[in-house]
């Protein structure tokens, strides 16, 4: 999965952001391995493990031309 937001108010170059998710839909039972269609299946648990954060700030105001400054890798707890 992807996603990108647009900051344009950093304090004292520093920023603060969240990043969110909705849930998956449901495995169907096959998809689960369940031993026949009368069983249901469905996520209790999602564990994200890593990702990566890239950074990018215009070249200079009003110019809308992007460089990337920073790109990371974070854990996810």
């Amino acid at each position: 999965m992807s996603g990108s937001a647009f900051i344009d108010d950093p304090k004292n170059g520093n920023l603060s952001f969240t990043v969110t998710t909705n849930p998956p839909a449901n495995p169907t039972p096959q998809a689960a391995g369940c031993p026949n269609g009368q069983w249901t299946a469905t996520f209790d648990n999602i564990t994200f493990g890593t990702g990566t954060i890239t950074i990018q700030q215009e070249t200079f105001q009003g110019s809308g031309i992007y460089q990337t400054v920073l790109t990371t890798t974070v854990f996810l707890p």
